[in-house]
C-alpha cells in the first residue's frame, strides 16, 4: 500500500504519510503487530522512513 500511495502522489512525503494513517483509520491497512504501540499518523511516519532508508520507495 506504501508504494502505491507513494506512486500515486509522486513522492510527497506529507501526502502520503497522510493517506497511508487514514487507510489503516479506515480498515484498508492492517497491520500484523505493534508492540511499540504507534497510532496511525507514527507508524505511517516509520514506514516512510523505512522505505525511504531501505530504498524501497523511490
Amino acid at each position: 500500500m506504501m508504494r502505491s500511495l507513494f506512486k500515486a502522489h509522486g513522492g510527497d512525503k506529507d501526502a502520503v504519510i497522510a493517506a497511508y494513517a487514514k487507510a489503516e483509520r479506515e480498515g484498508r491497512v492492517l497491520r500484523l503487530k505493534n508492540t511499540i504501540k504507534y497510532n496511525a499518523d507514527q507508524y505511517a511516519t516509520e514506514m516512510w522512513r523505512d522505505g525511504i532508508k531501505k530504498g524501497w520507495l523511490a
